[in-house]
């Protein structure tokens, strides 16, 4: 019983962490691409989060992360991803 009440904490704690990693999730203003008709990741639609992080197999923050840093073009973010 005792183990059962150790893996339960454990299990709710987690559950507690990734909730809370999710809500501190920082918005981001992507910057400009070179390219108007190139594709483009907006970081501010769940959507298009969720199908950018399939695509390039990462999770959001590495994706928000590297759209801040090379701006929204999605090349460019892929070729940033694949660099790291």
């Amino acid at each position: 019983m005792t183990w059962f009440v150790i893996a339960l904490l454990v299990a709710l704690g987690g559950i507690f962490v990734a909730w809370k990693r999710g809500k501190e999730m920082p918005v981001v203003v992507p910057k400009k691409t070179d390219d108007p008709n190139a594709p483009h990741i907006n970081v501010n639609d769940p959507k298009d989060v969720e199908r950018w992080t399939k695509e390039l197999k990462v999770d959001a923050y590495d994706l928000k992360g590297a759209v801040q840093d090379v701006g929204a073009n999605a090349d460019k973010v892929r070729k940033e991803l694949r660099d790291k």
